[in-house]
């Protein structure tokens, strides 16, 4: 069985569009769990209403991605969990062909291939984060591989892994608020010695990928950086480390001489991260 994992912080309406669309195409014996990770409308109270068969989960606090997705990890039955943003619609049954790829393969978590809603493929896979590796992916460099094949990692928005191994290397690192989480986790299943599948045969629509740091909030950006140089600290050469300090030094540089204050204050804010040691980040 699958427990498929949703993260909603309000925007009931995204994820009841979600969980109709797995239910349009035939839940079967699978189980849906949604955090809610403390919305400040009613969101909770509406998915419940609407889909009284799905287990919920409420913390008190917004706890971030990774945390609200362990909660929710907590309370499921199957053998799979299936981290899937609530943003995505299932355009097929997705689950009875993943339930199967997963227990033909023996990898330690496979995800699914994202779409925009005109059908563009998003990133959704990639190499391990390095300073040429994410460049290249901002810029929209190619790096998929045809085919289905063991890649370095693959995106939390539709994220199936083995709950047994799962909860054996201790779930997503809950000191990620957001971004980077799902990276690390691939990166602690293939250092216990598993493979990582991208799956393009099951596709998902997902609303809301593509977007750039740049485009972000302000308040993102910090988060992002802050996730950024946690996940670096953790598991990046030391060559890579200064690299990464080096690019986002010259950024920090840019962002201190721009005329607008909210982008300054995210320029301060890089700079105090990047006065902090290594092993400042990896606390």
């Amino acid at each position: 069985m699958i427990s498929v994992i949703m993260v909603q912080h309000n925007r009931a309406d995204l994820t009841c569009a979600a969980v109709a669309s797995l239910y349009e195409h035939g839940l079967g014996d699978h189980e849906i769990i949604v955090a809610d990770n403390a919305s400040t409308d009613e969101s909770a109270e509406e998915v419940q209403n609407r889909f009284p068969d799905i287990h919920l989960e409420k913390s008190k606090e917004n706890i971030g991605f990774g945390a609200a997705n362990n909660l929710a990890a907590g309370k499921a039955r199957g053998d799979y969990l299936f981290f899937l943003n609530n943003d995505t619609f299932a355009q097929s049954d997705m689950l009875g062909p993943l339930e199967e790829y997963m227990r033909k393969h023996p990898c330690g978590a496979a995800g699914t291939a994202l779409a925009n809603a005109d059908g563009s493929l998003q990133y959704s896979t990639g190499r391990w984060p390095t300073v040429s590796t994410e460049w290249k992916m901002k810029h929209q460099h190619p790096l998929y591989e045809k085919g289905t094949s063991s890649v370095d990692w693959v995106t939390g928005a539709a994220l199936c892994v083995r709950a047994g191994l799962f909860r054996e290397i201790g779930g997503f690192d809950q000191k990620y608020f957001m971004y980077f989480e799902d990276v690390d986790l691939c990166r602690r299943i293939a250092n216990a010695g598993h493979e990582i599948h991208y799956v393009p045969s099951i596709q998902v629509i997902h609303l809301g990928g593509g977007s750039q740091t740049e485009e972000m909030r302000p308040e993102i950006q910090k988060e992002y950086r802050r996730s950024q140089l946690r996940y670096y600290a953790l598991h990046a050469s030391n060559v890579q480390w200064l690299f990464l300090k080096a690019f986002l030094a010259g950024k920090a540089f840019r962002l201190l001489l721009h005329t607008d204050n909210a982008v300054r204050d995210v320029g301060r804010y890089l700079s105090d991260l990047l006065m902090r040691p290594r092993n400042a980040h990896r606390a």
